[in-house]
């Protein structure tokens, strides 16, 4: 029940909050997206912070930006793991991923935690975005000890993802 109720909070804080950019002058409303994926005694909130799309490319301003490859408008994103009434910050969860080459380091990645395996497990999918080959998207499966550390992080084929994801 505590996870509930904290997950709820964090939701609603970052969700009550209407948040406004000036750009040469003319304010806009940054948008919000945020989901919530719930497992077996934890979950997992994203919030991803985006300038609207109506903004053209040549007038970003890019230094207030995440510098993804395939959205550029995007801000940020924060991923938020909430287990036994902690809440611990997972934003960057690709970037632990060890001898994985479908991960570029220099590239900043969209993470969405797809599905619940097991007990303590999460399928994650990032998307780079861009022109590029190998490293627009990656897999990975996490599994998290009890205080939501991570205890371990695999980075997975694309075979490997769809069949856990299809299970």
């Amino acid at each position: 029940m505590k996870i509930y109720v904290y997950t709820l909070l964090i939701l609603f804080s970052f969700s009550s909050q209407a948040e406004n950019i000036s750009i040469n002058g003319k304010k806009y409303k940054i948008e919000i997206k945020d989901s919530l994926l719930k497992c077996n005694g934890f979950s997992i909130s994203t919030l991803i912070k985006s300038l609207p799309f109506s903004i053209r490319e040549s007038s970003l301003p890019y230094k207030k930006l995440m510098g993804h490859k395939g959205k550029a408008h995007i801000m940020s994103q924060n991923m938020t793991l909430v287990t036994n009434g902690s809440a611990i910050d997972i934003s960057n969860i690709y970037k632990n991923i060890r001898n994985y080459s479908k991960i570029d380091p220099g590239r900043p990645y969209i993470s969405r935690p797809e599905k619940c395996i097991g007990s303590k497990s999460v399928l994650f999918y990032f998307w780079g975005g861009g022109n590029c080959s190998t490293v627009c998207e990656a897999y990975a499966l996490a599994s998290f000890e009890a205080n939501g550390k991570v205890k371990t992080l695999k980075g997975l084929e694309y075979k490997e993802y769809m069949k856990l994801k299809s299970n």
